[in-house]
């Protein structure tokens, strides 16, 4: 009964759309064809009306014209009276004074509506310009063909006539065109009404038999089979995939009814190879579960909306909890508040997908090396979370600082001895000892190379030390950093001839501001980076360094840009590290450096505020940026 009513519905809606449609596609083009006839009558009146009162005045303007030329008419008494003679009714003439453009007391309002001062003014003025133009009309016909309401058609012509300081004009209302419009928009209103009437009797009486007629045969042919296919889906919805829906015809709905068929057969197949699936699904989660339980390091897994989604025993370890009890996002995040915003880490992790490592967070007394690995959807590929690992690192850090110490001890005790051998050496070289030959002095020279090269790298052991320890300090002062580059330039000049490389630094025009840094570091900085750069750019004879110094608002940006050997792809994300060097620097500086001078080099730009990054490819050259802020 439902779905009867429901189609008797849908084909009453559909069969009341469609005639309305009709209705009103009949009524637009009936009114359409009214509009363009009215239109049509107007053109014409207004047509045949022009042609007569050209006529009319043109015989008015010839007699006025000629009664002034022979001398009948000196006066605008005399001319009033002439043209009151000719319009004994007043309702054709106007009659205006040129001094003050008042018009006469007798003139019809309908035609002097037209002329209003703006409009007169403007004949005037063209008449002023080109006395032989008196001659002017205006009229209101473009808007009565346009449709305007309530507008009676009349036209005006007018001359002046400057001895006799007047403006003289003949005019007509077209009095019979309103009337027939008015008539005839009537007359088409009445037959609009009633053809509506009409139209609206058959829609409604076709509207309300054809449905009822429709739904007998509706109902046998559509309806019943419906209802017995509605019936079988509600079983197979139930869970009976063994009912079937009965054949009894061949038309669409016998065909429906055997795709369905079909379909509960298919149905049955998936639910047989889901069930497969869901037990084998199940044993890999087994089986992961398993290895996520057992592996040491700590295993916190979120969702998009920061809620803890997994914790392995080890992470629930680290934060304190039993393996029986739950971890949430506080407990994460209240235990590493003093080192790191988890909330803020992840957020950014999981909006970006980037992967981040934070090398150092203290959770209790423990040391611990984070990780943030990116979680998506295995068919959509798409972000649902992310899984973070801890690694304790506390025995770690006790060997690293062990480390630190016994540098830290060794170069302090081979500071003194290196230093006592330098002092030696150049009392020797000095003559101090007595004269020395030529033989001896290339001895005593390397040997004096030599322990130089060993002061440097016990000075670069004890500020790696100190950084390490966050114990590197130094006091700041303001320097004219531009005369601090050009200084190093000048000193490794002679290296740089002797390894064949070019290398320029063009000042600017009028002084830099000042920085407020140490000057001694940061030489030692610039010395680095100058260094590495010819060094690793004598290939050859083509070697060229390029050093310049700008201004861009906030920071001073010190660019060291090289044409040389570049920095391989797999050691540019460790450059910055303890003892690290390119695995291709060997060919050009065998006897090598020590490895710390980039890692000096950050923590010295770092701690005045600045930065230190590179852009490198292999084969075509580095630039090294340094920054130092101005404030």
């Amino acid at each position: 009964m439902k779905l009867n009513f429901k189609i008797t519905l849908l084909l009453t809606i559909c069969f009341f759309v469609i005639s309305l449609a009709f209705v009103l596609t009949s009524l637009s083009a009936l009114g359409r064809n009214q509009s363009d006839n009215l239109a049509l009558f107007k053109n014409e009146f207004v047509q045949t009306n022009l042609e007569a009162f050209q006529n009319s005045s043109d015989l008015f303007f010839s007699n006025l014209d000629n009664e002034i030329a022979g001398g009948k008419i000196n006066s605008q008494s005399e001319a009033t009276a002439f043209v009151n003679n000719l319009d004994p009714t007043g309702e054709n003439v106007v009659i205006i004074d040129l001094a003050n453009k008042e018009f006469s007391s007798n003139d019809n309002p309908q035609l002097t509506a037209l002329l209003d001062t703006q409009t007169i003014s403007s004949f005037l003025d063209q008449w002023t310009l080109d006395p032989a133009k008196n001659d002017f009309s205006v009229d209101n016909l473009d808007k009565f063909t346009a449709g305007v309401a309530n507008i009676t058609p009349a036209r005006v012509r007018i001359k002046v006539y400057d001895k006799l300081g007047m403006i003289i004009g003949y005019g007509k209302v077209f009095e019979t065109g309103k009337v027939r419009v008015d008539f005839i928009e009537q007359q088409n209103a009445d037959f609009y009404q009633t053809y509506l009437f009409i139209l609206l009797a058959i829609f409604l009486i076709a509207g309300t038999l054809i449905p009822l007629f429709s739904i007998l045969f509706m109902k046998k042919a559509a309806i019943d089979p419906i209802l017995r296919l509605n019936k079988v889906t509600q079983q197979i919805t139930e869970g009976d995939l063994s009912k079937r829906v009965e054949v009894r015809s061949s038309d669409e709905i016998g065909e429906l009814s055997a795709s369905f068929n079909s379909m509960t057969e298919k149905l049955v197949d998936s639910n047989r190879n889901l069930s497969a699936k869901v037990k084998e699904l199940s044993e890999e989660h087994g089986r992961l579960s398993s290895l996520v339980e057992s592996v040491k390091l700590g295993v916190v897994m979120v969702d998009l909306r920061l809620n803890v989604i997994l914790a392995n025993p080890a992470a629930k370890a680290v934060f304190g909890k039993t393996a029986s009890k739950n971890l949430t996002f506080n407990d994460l995040s209240e235990k590493i508040k003093g080192s790191v915003n988890i909330s803020q880490a992840l957020s950014y992790y999981v909006r970006t997908g980037k992967p981040l490592n934070i090398q150092e967070v203290m959770i209790g007394e423990n040391y611990y090396r984070l990780f943030m690995s990116p979680v998506r959807d295995i068919i959509e590929h798409i972000f649902i979370g992310a899984v973070v690992v801890m690694e304790d690192v506390t025995e770690q850090k006790k060997i690293d600082k062990m480390r630190t110490e016994i540098i830290s001890i060794t170069s302090h005790q081979l500071r003194t001895p290196a230093t006592i051998v330098k002092g030696n050496l150049e009392m020797v070289l000095g003559g101090d000892a007595g004269k020395i030959n030529k033989e001896q002095k290339e001895l005593l020279d390397d040997t004096y190379m030599g322990n130089e090269r060993m002061i440097h790298l016990i000075n670069d052991l004890m500020d790696a030390a100190k950084i390490n320890e966050g114990k590197l300090v130094f006091p700041l002062e303001p320097i004219q950093l531009e005369d601090l580059v050009e200084e190093v330039v000048v000193e490794n000049a002679l290296f740089a001839k002797e390894k064949k490389v070019s290398v320029s630094f063009t000042r600017s025009e009028g002084p830099l501001p000042k920085v407020k840094i140490n000057r001694q570091r940061v030489k030692q900085v610039f010395q680095n980076l100058l260094d590495n750069a010819i060094k690793y750019s004598s290939v050859g004879d083509k070697g060229k360094v390029m050093v310049d110094l700008e201004n861009d608002g906030k920071y001073l940006r010190l660019t060291v840009k090289d044409n040389g050997i570049g920095i391989p792809k797999a050691d540019q994300g460790k450059i910055f590290e303890r003892f690290s060097r390119g695995s291709n620097s060997t060919k050009l500086d065998p006897g090598g450096g020590s490895g710390l001078g980039l890692y000096i080099a950050k923590a010295v730009v770092e701690q005045g505020g600045g930065k230190v990054w590179f852009d490198s490819k292999e084969g075509e050259g580095t630039i090294f940026y340094a920054t130092f802020p101005l404030k």
